[in-house]
C-alpha cells in the first residue's frame, strides 16, 4: 500500500500513470489497484491517535499536537500531516539524536527538505538563534508552518518554499555566516546537491545527512570528496545512514562549483 499526497481533480489519471509505469519498468503485471481518497486532517487525526509520546534524544521528547501538559522546552509537539518527517522513521529519529549532540546556543543553521519541520525545530528548542527551514512541497511548508507556531518558535524558524539547487547553495554560502546545516533527504535529491552542501557550514561548523540507504553509501562518500568534511559519527538503523561531519577549512584552490558529475 502506498500513500500519496496528489493534488490533481481526478486521481484515476495518476492510477493510469502508475500501472503503465509498472507495467514499462517491471516484468510484474498489475491486475487491478485500489484506491481512495482521505483528507489531510483524517491523516491527521489517526497519526494523533496512534502515536505515543517518543524521547527523541536525552533533551528532546516528541508528542503529538493533541497532547495535553504545560509549555515545556523539551518537548516538541508535531502534526505531520502528509508531510515527511516524524519519529517513526529512522532516518528521522537519528537526525534528532545527533541534532541533540551537535547544536549550539546562538547557532544560525539551514535545514534542506525541512518536510513537517521536525528537524528546523528541534534546532529551534536546542538553543539555534535562526533556522531557514527549505521546502519545495507547498503542503509540507504548511505543516512546517503549523508546527513552527505549536512550538512557539516563529521567530526563529523561517520557512521557504524553495526548491533548492547546488546554486542556491553557493549563493547562500557568500552571505551570511551558517554555522551547521541538516539535509534529509532521498538519495536523488541529496546526492546532487552534495558538493554544495558540503561547503555551506563556516570552517569548524557542523553538516548533518541523512536518507541514504545503506547500499547507497558508496556512491554518497565517493561525492564528498576526502578533502571537504572531517566524520564525526556514522550510524546505520534499520538499513537506513545517517552521518555528522565537521567542515574543514577551504583550500584556496578548492573552486566554488561543484566538481563535474557532482
Amino acid at each position: 500500500m502506498a500513500l500519496l499526497a496528489c493534488h490533481d481533480p481526478d486521481p484515476r489519471e495518476l492510477v493510469a500513470d502508475l500501472r503503465a509505469a509498472v507495467r514499462a519498468s517491471t516484468s510484474l503485471g498489475v491486475e487491478s489497484i485500489e484506491w481512495s481518497q482521505i483528507s489531510e486532517s483524517e491523516i491527521d487525526e489517526a497519526w494523533q491517535r496512534d502515536v505515543r509520546p517518543f524521547q527523541a534524544s536525552p533533551r528532546l521528547r516528541v508528542v503529538p499536537s493533541n497532547s495535553v501538559g504545560p509549555r515545556d522546552p523539551s518537548v516538541l509537539r508535531l502534526s505531520p500531516s502528509l508531510a515527511f518527517g516524524t519519529p517513526s522513521h529512522p532516518t528521522t529519529r537519528s537526525c534528532l539524536e545527533l541534532l541533540d549532540s551537535c547544536v549550539q546556543p546562538g547557532e544560525r543553521l539551514v535545514d534542506v527538505g525541512t518536510g513537517s519541520g521536525i528537524l528546523a525545530i528541534a534546532a529551534a528548542l536546542l538553543g539555534a538563534a535562526h533556522i531557514e527551514a527549505y521546502e519545495a512541497d507547498r503542503s509540507a511548508c504548511r505543516a512546517a508552518i503549523r508546527n513552527r507556531a505549536l512550538n512557539h518558535v516563529e521567530s526563529r524558524v523561517e520557512v521557504i518554499e524553495a526548491r533548492v539547487t547546488p546554486e542556491s547553495l553557493r549563493k547562500l554560502s557568500d552571505s551570511d555566516r551558517i554555522d551547521g546545516v541538516s539535509a534529509n533527504l532521498e538519495p536523488a535529491a541529496l546526492l546532487p546537491l552534495i558538493g554544495s552542501l558540503a561547503r555551506l557550514p563556516r570552517p569548524g561548523g557542523w553538516i548533518l545527512l541523512s536518507g541514504v540507504p545503506r547500499a547507497e553509501l558508496p556512491t554518497l562518500r565517493e561525492s564528498l570528496g576526502s578533502e571537504l568534511l572531517d566524520p564525526v559519527t556514522e550510524r546505520v538503523v534499520d538499513g537506513w545512514w545517517t552521518g555528522l561531519w565537521v567542515s574543514r577549512p577551504r583550500s584556496p584552490r578548492e573552486p566554488e562549483a561543484d566538481r563535474p558529475g557532482h
